[in-house]
């Protein structure tokens, strides 16, 4: 767990992830909506741990009915503001607030390491509907760019100014899918590539856990901003780049009956 999950309780965060994110989920949302077999849209899909919205809405174009959930209300709110197209309420992935059997698809982006992941997977599992899927998924920070070792070297001077809070990987292959009822169908990992000018790769990076954690601890904003264009500003050179994230998806989805389960 976070040295201090609540650094995502933070009105300045969740206007960062609602407004300078990458469109990394919309990609991954694409991918996911051609892995799972079956007519698209889907009826409903539930984002778990939806932050301020982004990976919410990446679900928009792929299911008639989108709703999320985060257990922090600044979140939440900036949520409602950025997606008017969904639902959101504040709740915890643990005890989700909806009735059993609601959600053709339920999706968890980086969110799931903050969790009782079997916990957390039960719940999904009682909502999914009979034919419902699970997709799992994290991308790393953009800190690499094609053929050009500079971002990565780059990167790492960042990550010693502005360290990640205490935490732990998350495999998403070896979850206890078996425990909830699910059975693991896909695994992947893929990079994609996302072109971005200097300025806006300060700005997607001002909204690291990290810096975060720096500015809870007594940083200021402003000293923030111009450590991070000192590091930066010299990679990009009034350019843009294609920055590259790493990312892992995994896919489940109910047992169709008990034999099967115990078959498998």
């Amino acid at each position: 767990m976070p040295a201090d999950p609540h650094i995502y309780a933070s009105k300045r965060l969740a206007h960062s992830y609602a407004n300078y994110r990458p469109p990394i989920h919309k990609l991954v949302c694409e991918r996911i909506a051609t892995a799972i077999p079956g007519n698209r849209p889907f009826d409903s899909a539930l984002d778990v741990g939806c932050g301020a919205g982004s990976s919410t809405a990446a679900l928009l174009p792929i299911a008639k009915s989108v709703h999320g959930i985060d257990p922090y209300m600044e979140m939440i709110d900036a949520a409602k503001k950025a997606v008017p197209g969904a639902s959101f309420t504040c709740g915890q992935v643990e005890r989700i607030p909806f009735g059993s059997g609601c959600f053709q698809l339920v999706t968890a982006a980086g969110c799931l390491n903050y969790a009782d992941t079997e916990a957390a997977l039960l719940e999904i599992d009682r909502v999914l509907d009979p034919t419902g899927h699970l997709a799992v998924y994290d991308f790393s920070a953009g800190k690499s760019i094609p053929n050009d070792p500079q971002l990565s070297e780059q990167f790492s001077l960042f990550r010693q100014q502005f360290p990640s809070p205490l935490g732990y990987a998350l495999n998403i292959e070896k979850l206890p899918y078996r425990k909830a009822h699910l059975q693991q169908t896909l695994y992947l990992e893929f990079d994609v590539e996302i072109s971005m000018s200097g300025t806006e790769y300060i700005q997607y990076i001002l909204g690291d856990a990290g810096v975060e954690t720096a500015l809870k601890g007594g940083a200021t904003v402003a000293a923030s901003e111009r450590h991070c264009s000192a590091i930066f500003n010299s990679v990009f050179e009034n350019s843009r780049r294609n920055v590259i994230f790493s990312v892992q998806l995994a896919i489940a989805r109910k047992y169709k009956s008990a034999s099967a389960r115990d078959d498998a």
